[in-house]
């Protein structure tokens, strides 16, 4: 209400005393007579709107339409309300966060560290924040999956924000391929603005998918029906394809990259080594310089983080769930047998959120979970940059 009274006392003071709040230039020869006569007799009584829908009228001036409407929206990211006695106690022992891009994150003091910048109290990393939020994100899809026999109506939710004053090529080119990804942008439709446009000025992208019970099913379980989880194998194959698709083949880097992720050979031994520094060992990679490798180190990294973490929690979310389908009645807090895998399933997630190796491509966290998902997830997406704006999905 403020932003308008502002905006169209600025409109009114612009003008001069004598000059009308209203001028429409009309031609009476053309148009629907009666139409014309009804929206001049409406105009002369004070309501000029009707004038706006004439094909014979001009409009010229209109201090009120021409009023702007300014939209804002802030994203807060709440970690470990869940495990929070009650919302007081929550607020009471939580630190508050804030990156560049707008988003505010309000984190439980004891785990804060993993999203601060060490360099600046109360400012957060956002490349903490990006892997903060895919590993709670995990944690939130365990809860919805066992919701069933609850009568739990959660949705599952992935937010993806990447905001730069300046934003280079190569990382806006990366967010397009995103929603290639994702299937939101047809494949090649913004070649020619890549073509033309070597930065984006204020660059903000900002990605939502929303995910049903039976997309996070699959996410955890090749065959979900019979709880079958996925294998270790499996998912950093969907991982290693969901990379390659992130990447510029015109790159010099990333044709490396991707010749590596290609490369199941030598992907194997990484496998086998586990041990990134030893990696300049291995045939295929001895030769590569400190940077190169670094790039080829940081993707198995995020990729064998990831698989790691959905193939250590699957076999254990299986086994939750079917002994909650086993407990008789609607209360499973007096099951021993499920209390048990409960408590299981709980390590598991807490092993989650305590590593902190992983680096990801940007977008890449969000393209592999909806590739695991069967790709049911419902998406939309946002791209804007100087006065550009660019929207995918639904609104």
């Amino acid at each position: 209400d403020r932003s308008l009274t502002v905006e169209l006392n600025a409109t009114c003071s612009a003008a001069y005393t004598d000059e009308a709040a209203a001028v429409y230039e009309i031609d009476l020869t053309a148009g629907v007579v009666h139409a014309t006569d009804a929206a001049l007799k409406l105009a002369l009584q004070g309501d000029w709107m009707s004038l706006d829908g004439l094909t014979n009228a001009r409009r010229v001036r209109n201090i009120v339409v021409d009023t702007m409407e300014k939209k804002r929206s802030i994203t807060l990211n709440l970690f470990g309300v869940y495990s929070a006695t009650s919302y007081n106690d929550y607020v009471k022992a939580c630190t508050i966060y804030s990156d560049e891009s707008g988003q505010v994150s309000i984190i439980d003091k004891v785990d804060s560290n993993r999203i601060s910048a060490a360099s600046v109290p109360y400012a957060s990393d956002s490349d903490k924040l990006r892997k903060a939020l895919m590993e709670d994100f995990v944690c939130t899809a365990t809860y919805a999956a066992i919701s069933g026999k609850l009568n739990l109506q959660l949705s599952v939710l992935q937010s993806y924000l990447d905001y730069q004053r300046n934003m280079p090529w190569y990382e806006m080119n990366q967010n397009i391929q995103l929603g290639y990804a994702l299937g939101l942008i047809p494949k090649g439709g913004l070649n020619s603005t890549l073509n033309t446009t070597p930065s984006f000025p204020h660059a903000c992208i900002t990605v939502r998918v929303r995910y049903s019970i039976d997309a996070v099913m699959n996410m955890f379980f090749s065959d979900r029906l019979n709880l079958v989880a996925r294998t270790q194998d499996d998912l950093e194959q969907i991982g290693r394809e969901t990379m390659t698709g992130m990447l510029n083949p015109e790159d010099p880097t990333d044709k490396v990259r991707i010749a590596v992720l290609q490369n199941s050979n030598t992907w194997a031994v990484m496998d086998s080594l586990g041990n990134p520094n030893a990696f300049g060992t291995i045939d295929g990679l001895r030769n590569f310089g400190p940077t190169l490798l670094a790039a080829v180190t940081s993707d198995w990294v995020s990729i064998r983080w990831w698989a790691d973490i959905v193939d250590k929690v699957g076999p254990i979310l299986g086994d939750t769930i079917r002994a909650l389908q086993n407990v008789p009645g609607a209360d499973p807090s007096h099951n021993p047998k499920f209390m048990k895998e409960r408590a299981r399933l709980e390590n598991a997630l807490g092993a989650v959120t305590r590593n902190t190796s992983a680096a990801f491509v940007h977008g890449w966290g969000v393209a592999v979970i909806f590739a695991i998902s069967g790709r049911h997830g419902s998406a939309e997406m946002e791209l804007a940059w100087s006065s550009n704006r660019q929207h995918y999905g639904p609104q």
